[in-house]
């Protein structure tokens, strides 16, 4: 039997890298982790829009923080989802929609008789739309929500919560890095010392500071799916309502996204490549997130923009898949290969379910074209292995997007699904005027 790691050290800088030498320094008792700075040329799309998934709470659970206190510690407010525009007009909300009657899904039931949007009958698009909150009201139980995290406020506090729980600093930054056949054989510091340990982790962003020589090039590009490269960020005076839904604009020359904080809202714009005064952002993955006793994390194995909540959902869920697979210090290749498989069918459908908001091109992705055929044909939906987003996730995007399915499972009784359909939107109705305003929400939070 192998060994255990004993020793990891994070090379990076920014939310990315101290996120995951917290993480790694909580979840991994015994295991001594150190962090050596290395200043990325680009910053990271977490350092500057803070848009979680729901997936942020369970992580933050998972590292002694209540999501309560990460919006103590870092400021912020609660996101339900993304309203879209442009093309299409709908929304994506978190959480589930409706309910089944019998073994009818509800989707089903919509499609067959729904007459106001599918995502009405979701309880966190009906909030979001309200400018209300979750309550503790039973018809608002499906909606769970993300957040929106002060990028500035957060990286200095998980940096100081990283220090607080053990992780080691080196008094000098990263200089050089010396490889061998195994991968990284040292750290060279710019003091002369060096640093070396069981396992390296990556956490330099775009630059892949730690990637073996000649591994750069095995890189997949998507901007041939997504051809909106040219980034812009800006930021204007908080919208007084204070949305707890990003708002996403499609046209064909940009994308352009609005993520709402208390005291000011984000603007993004993606344009097509070639957009003046922009940074360039191509999306992508690397072939391989882990090679050797390198594995990569957030930018340093996958691009993502920042819409959705996307590029911190691949950060706090690539940190978990280490922590759940971490190998031993033999570093098995079967287990490597199985981390290496797991990560890169994640990423794909993160893939997948950004490109379902345009056009499915003729060279789509085999699995989203697949996911979109069966939809289509059948209203089918498979759990493929990686799936981050649930049914009702890719129901709403692709039921907005004005695909319907030719055929429907077999009905029950259509006076039963039509009452079905009346009761949820009243219950809803009800329980969202009941519900608190997201400020005040906030606010009773830090009382």
């Amino acid at each position: 039997m192998s060994a255990p790691i004993r020793t990891i050290a994070v090379v990076g800088d920014g939310i990315a890298a101290w996120t995951a030498a917290a993480a790694l320094a909580v979840r991994l008792p015994g295991v001594r982790v150190a962090m050596v700075p290395h200043a990325a040329r680009h910053r990271a799309m977490v350092d500057v829009v803070g848009a979680t998934t729901p997936a942020a709470l369970p992580f933050h659970a998972d590292i002694g923080w209540d999501w309560r206190d990460a919006l103590a510690r870092a400021g912020g407010a609660i996101r339900l989802g993304t309203q879209v525009s442009g093309r299409d007009d709908y929304l994506h909300a978190y959480g589930a929609v409706g309910h089944a009657i019998g073994a009818r899904p509800f989707p089903a039931v919509w499609a067959a008789h729904g007459t106001r949007p599918f995502h009405d009958y979701a309880p966190g698009a009906r909030l979001g739309l309200a400018g209300k909150a979750p309550s503790r009201d039973p018809a608002l139980a499906e909606a769970i929500f993300g957040l929106v995290l002060d990028p500035d406020r957060y990286a200095r506090a998980v940096e100081g919560y990283a220090r607080h729980r053990g992780v080691m600093v080196p008094a000098a930054p990263l200089a050089d890095v010396a490889h061998g056949d195994r991968g990284v054989t040292a750290l060279h510091l710019a003091d002369g010392t060096h640093l070396t340990a069981d396992l390296y982790v990556d956490a330099t962003g775009r630059e892949r500071r730690l990637a073996p020589p000649g591994e750069e090039a095995a890189w997949d590009d998507w901007s041939g799916w997504f051809p909106y490269t040219a980034l812009t960020i800006t930021s204007a005076p908080a919208d007084p309502a204070l949305p707890s839904l990003d708002r996403m604009t499609i046209a064909d020359d940009a994308i352009t996204v609005a993520t709402h904080l208390p005291d000011r809202t984000i603007h993004l714009r993606l344009a097509r490549a070639g957009a003046a005064d922009a940074d360039t952002l191509v999306p992508g993955r690397g072939q391989r997130g882990w090679t050797g006793n390198v594995v990569a994390v957030g930018e340093a194995h996958v691009v993502l923009p920042p819409v959705q909540g996307l590029p911190f959902h691949w950060l706090h869920t690539g940190i978990d898949r280490i922590v759940a697979l971490l190998p031993g210090a033999d570093l098995a290749a079967v287990e490597v290969d199985h981390y290496n498989r797991t990560a890169n069918e994640e990423a794909d459908r993160l893939r997948d379910l950004l490109l379902a908001h345009l056009p499915l091109t003729d060279d789509a992705p085999d699995t989203l074209r697949d996911t979109v055929t069966d939809f289509a044909r059948r209203l089918r939906w498979r759990q493929r292995d990686g799936e981050g987003f649930a049914r009702d996730d890719w129901a709403q995007i692709l039921f907005g997007r004005g695909i319907r399915p030719a055929r429907l499972p077999q009905g029950g009784d259509a006076e039963q699904e039509r009452h079905l359909l009346d009761a949820i939107d009243r219950r809803l109705t009800a329980a969202v005027a009941a519900a608190p305003d997201h400020r005040m929400f906030l606010e009773g939070l830090i009382r």
